[in-house]
């Protein structure tokens, strides 16, 4: 057997040119593969992990004719639900839109959220600088803004802002908000794809009075009550409160992080699927370049049958040098593609992730490739016949 390997390792140093363009093939099926799941790998969860970083859990209510009647969910809505569900449900009336803004004198678009009491129990973020929003500031409608720090950092060229103003609304009719705090950034991680404007956060009760602004969303979360008890005492309070003709939607964000996850597993399937088609061209071409491989070395193939070779040796040769191509492609197609994500992740400013798992499938079916596309040529060979093959000597 060793002999064998010996004499396919000659074959291929011998044609150099034609061995280097077939690895260099399954190298790029190889580094396709795995670069493409690596990527959708870290692109899904960098965007699981910005949705979850806006922090709301449980069940979302939108008023969908807001724009029309002009009502809204308010504070005391809140209180009746939570008085209904005796303490057991929590709920927050809140806004969000892209509005303009501007910061020591440069504009900029935000997404403006206008939250109730006790923010933080319902929107996720880490204070970098300051404070955030307290009950006595949505109570006398204060103008204060929490801002995340992406924003600071382009505008003033540091993150701390505490203390800056920062105008709401378009030019001419903008409401100054005094900064109290400033959070980490999670927006700008998936910038690569679309711009995400920065978060900023102030009382509704402040949007509502000055740049009148109506809370068309109501969060409701519980830790000991299912979504169907959560759905039956929200209703019956809204109804109470605002009457049959209210109309509103209600979106389940627990569920809709499991539907997001799985849409984004089935999109890295499919462009991984994709991408392996290329391991199959990689295949033909080892296939081809073996195939011509027989045909040109027919004396040297004669001349080991002539010497005693089996059949079984001289396909065993054929098929270890396929598997040599194979072999050396996943080689080079992983360490290209290691190498093109650090710089691409870097680029991208992607966590970087390997997709472990794609690597050794891919490596497995390289594999599996440079057999089946080997055996066809190795079976050509140990055919062969050597008498023939002699007499063109």
């Amino acid at each position: 057997m060793l002999n064998e390997i010996l004499l396919s390792c000659r074959s291929l140093r011998r044609h150099r040119l034609s061995f280097f363009l077939t690895v260099l093939s399954m190298a790029i099926g190889i580094a396709s593969v795995v670069m493409i799941s690596s990527v959708s790998k870290s692109s899904k969860e960098t965007v699981l992990q910005c949705v979850e970083s806006v922090g709301m859990k449980g069940l979302m209510y939108t008023h969908t004719t807001s724009f029309l009647d002009g009502e809204g969910f308010d504070q005391r809505i809140a209180e009746e639900i939570a008085s209904k569900s005796k303490g057991r449900i929590r709920a927050m009336p809140f806004s969000l839109h892209v509005k303009d803004a501007s910061l020591a004198g440069t504009a900029l678009s935000v997404t403006l959220w206008g939250v109730g009491p006790h923010p933080e129990e319902y929107v996720s973020s880490r204070i970098l600088y300051g404070r955030m929003l307290n009950d006595a500031e949505f109570r006398n409608a204060e103008r204060v803004a929490v801002i995340s720090e992406d924003v600071a950092q382009r505008v003033l060229g540091r993150k701390n802002a505490v203390g800056q103003s920062l105008r709401i609304g378009k030019e001419g009719s903008a409401v100054p908000y005094r900064v109290v705090g400033v959070i980490e950034s999670e927006t700008g991680s998936v910038s690569f794809a679309y711009s995400v404007p920065s978060f900023v956060y102030v009382p509704s009760s402040a949007l509502s009075r000055y740049n009148g602004v109506r809370s068309e969303r109501l969060i409701v979360q519980s830790d000991n009550l299912s979504n169907r008890e959560i759905r039956s005492l929200v209703n019956q309070a809204v109804r109470e409160s605002r009457g049959s003709s209210f109309h509103y939607e209600i979106t389940d964000f627990d569920e809709g992080s499991v539907n997001a996850a799985r849409i984004a597993d089935v999109m890295t399937d499919v462009m991984t699927f994709s991408s392996g088609i290329s391991l199959a061209v990689a295949g033909i071409g080892i296939m081809s370049t073996l195939l011509a491989s027989v045909t040109a070395r027919k004396e040297e193939i004669g001349l080991l049958k002539a010497l005693g070779a089996t059949d079984l040796q001289v396909a065993f040769c054929y098929l270890t040098e396929a598997l040599l191509i194979a072999f050396c492609g996943v080689a080079a197609g992983t360490a290209g593609s290691f190498l093109l994500l650090t710089i691409l992740f870097r680029i991208m400013r992607l966590p970087f992730m390997l997709n472990g798992k794609v690597i050794l499938i891919s490596s497995i079916l390289a594999g599996l490739t440079g057999l089946f596309f080997g055996l066809l040529p190795a079976m050509r060979a140990a055919r062969a016949d050597p008498i023939d093959a002699l007499r063109s000597v």
